[in-house]
């Protein structure tokens, strides 16, 4: 892709910039206007728009990756190419939406699941299941590191396929599997357990 002088590591910074902006806007202004307005939004309807969110990035990247192959003077064997310039016209930033998409869908997808595995767990075993979440985090990032050398040209496109269609799958099924946990009892139920031992902590004070 066409760089114009911008570093190829500069797009993915997007990632936690997004993250940094985003975050307190979901958690200071659009979580509490959507209580405001009595707007459900629970944990499970977070998490499945999270995974909508990670299926689109992989769709744009999907279309992205055609057009790079589209448009490249080596046709569909992109990545080493020699001929003229080498690259594709397409801006390097055209990627950028695609790390704003992953990032937000992380904070609703992420995040929640962490409020829900925490919130849910026994008190006594909280550290242990966010470590096992972690764990499940770290064998996926293993796996992707492993199928790296399959990525080669002319088939750069259906890894985005792929794991959009598998996105927009896993949403509906865990959906429809975890549909009647949103109504957030537990949620609610642990938060003022906590509130009720800090006033008691300000008793004792």
């Amino acid at each position: 892709m066409t760089t114009r002088g911008a570093p190829n590591d500069l797009i993915s910074n997007f990632n936690p910039l997004t993250i940094i902006i985003a975050s307190p806007v979901l958690s200071y202004v659009v979580y509490p206007l959507l209580r405001r307005y009595r707007i459900p939004f629970g944990p499970i309807k977070r998490i499945t728009f999270g995974f909508v969110l990670a299926a689109i990035s992989s769709v744009l990247g999907a279309i992205l990756q055609w057009r790079v192959y589209e448009t490249s003077p080596c046709g569909y064997y992109a990545t080493g190419c020699t001929v003229g310039t080498g690259v594709s016209p397409i801006s390097v930033w055209s990627q950028v939406p695609l790390y704003v998409l992953g990032a937000l869908s992380e904070l609703f997808a992420n995040v929640t699941a962490y409020e829900v595995a925490y919130s849910r767990s026994p008190k006594s075993m909280r550290g242990l299941v966010t470590a096992l979440f972690l764990f499940s985090s770290a064998i996926a990032a293993a796996i992707s590191q492993a199928v790296i050398p399959a990525l080669k040209d002319p088939h750069l496109i259906w890894p985005f396929v792929g794991t959009a269609v598998a996105g927009f799958v896993i949403a509906a099924v865990f959906y429809w599997m975890y549909r009647h946990v949103d109504q957030e009892e537990f949620l609610r139920d642990d938060a003022e357990s906590q509130q009720g031992l800090a006033r008691e902590g300000e008793e004792r004070v």
